[in-house]
């Protein structure tokens, strides 16, 4: 059991857990009957439960594993400017997929972040993860992440939209080599009022 606001794996148990799958294979248990779900998650001083993404983040990248938690990681350890943060493989033509950042901020925090914290936040980050191709040249900045109504990210979206970022405030490639992204603030409210 991890402290408030610890990341973890989340593990469940109770009447309602499925006993398998229907092609008759088993769920698997684990030591006490806990079920292991595959996400990452974190309780609140409350308890209320924040569910991040899959503990399996592993994509390959010139025949390379890259651990998308290890650059989440790196980048919680050097910014808490940030909601919450979610590092994706997208397309790229010279190595098939590489890491992109979204992560999720508050509008009133941006313009500061910007100002103020981007050019440390970049250095610390390259010194932190000290591999060219685990630094995620990308970074998305959003308001919000899309959600389904459970609380988990919607990662496929997340993917499109960065094949879309010519529809966003593109903030230009800096001296470091970083590019940032600006996703506007109603993107998914727009689209959530399409789909209800």
């Amino acid at each position: 059991v991890l402290a408030p606001g610890s990341l973890g794996e989340i593990h469940v148990k109770g009447p309602n857990i499925m006993l398998g799958y229907d092609n008759g294979v088993e769920a698997p248990v684990m030591d006490r009957g806990f079920l292991s779900t595959g996400d990452i998650g974190s309780m609140s001083e409350d308890g209320a439960l924040s569910i991040h993404g899959r503990a399996d983040s592993i994509f390959k990248m010139n025949g390379e594993r890259v651990s998308g938690k290890e650059i989440e990681g790196a980048v919680r350890a050097i910014a808490d400017d940030f909601s919450d943060i979610k590092c994706l493989p997208i397309d790229c033509k010279s190595r098939g997929v590489r890491p992109a950042l979204f992560v999720e901020m508050p509008r009133e925090r941006t313009a500061r972040f910007l100002a103020e914290k981007k050019s440390v936040f970049e250095k610390d980050l390259k010194l932190r993860l000290n591999d060219s191709m685990k630094i995620p040249r990308d970074v998305f900045i959003l308001s919000r992440f899309p959600r389904t109504t459970n609380g988990k990210i919607r990662q496929g979206e997340l993917v499109e939209l960065s094949a879309k970022r010519m529809e966003l405030s593109d903030l230009g490639v800096d001296n470091l080599g970083f590019q940032f992204f600006m996703v506007p603030e109603d993107r998914w409210d727009e689209e959530e009022r399409v789909v209800s």
